[in-house]
Parts: C-alpha cells; structure tokens; sequence
C-alpha cells in the first residue's frame, strides 16, 4: 500500500483491522475459545476482496510496465485496434501471448517478484495456475521450472 502513496494513517487502519480480527472454529458444532489471526484474513471477511484487488493491481501494473518495456507482449484482436497482454476475473488471471520462451521466462520473473514484496501465498496460487495450465506442454512448464 505503501508503493499505492496509500497514507501511513489510512495503512495503520488497515493492518489494525486485521490484527484485531478473532475467530473460533465449530468443533462437532461448538465453537472453540476465539484465537487471533497469524497470517491472512478471515473467510468472507469483507476486507479480503478489497486486499485482493490491491494485490491485483499491483500486478497489474507489473504486467502493464513489463509490456511497455518490451518484456512482455500483447495479443492484437484481429479486426481491431484492441492490444491484450492479461485479464482479471474475480480471483482468477489470465496471461495472453504467444507462448515464446522469451515471454514465458519474463512472465515467470515477474510472477517472481511478487515473493519479494512478501506476496508469496499469491505467487505459489499463480505459479500452481500457470503449471496447471501449462502442464501438458513441457517447454512451456521447463521454461516456468528454469526461472
């Protein structure tokens, strides 16, 4: 949020929200003594689709930077001026290119990144989705496996 010029108070709101959060769980449908939150947010707690969306457009960006440097290219819709290189729908991201070596092993370094902003359960959901994907072709899962 920081790299969003997301203001230190708004922030403090935020992890505050999140560090103050208890649950319990039904054991055979009692509830057990409430425990605080370690890591993440809650199931359908309303923050988490507005964290997500922030994640998102983070990657968004890294995405868009990435193919205005030339690392990464865009799909021409024929018959059309539109250029793509990705789509998001709900939880899901959607990489179009051709699948070059090039653009797989930027594509991987950029996913990559994301470890380092300390994004890593996003980064392990993505690579799981990209592997998926990309299972039955082996250059396209060797290239993901190499960088």
């Amino acid at each position: 949020m920081t790299q969003m010029n997301f203001g230190e108070k708004w922030r403090r709101w935020i992890m505050g929200c999140l560090e103050s959060s208890k649950s319990s769980i039904l054991v055979n449908g009692s509830p057990t003594k409430e425990f605080v939150m370690s890591k993440g947010v809650r199931q359908c707690d309303p923050m988490a689709e507005f964290l997500f969306t922030l994640v998102m457009e983070g990657l968004h960006v890294m995405i868009s930077s990435a193919v205005e440097r030339g690392l990464f290219d865009r799909v021409k819709i024929p018959n059309s001026n539109i250029n793509i290189s990705h789509m998001f729908y709900a939880d899901d991201a959607l990489f179009l290119r051709d699948w070059s070596q090039r653009n797989i092993a930027n594509l991987a370094r950029i996913l990559r990144f994301i470890l380092v902003d300390g994004l890593s359960e996003i980064w392990e959901l993505l690579l799981f989705k990209v592997q998926d994907i990309c299972a039955r072709d082996s250059y396209i899962d060797n290239s993901i496996q190499e960088n």
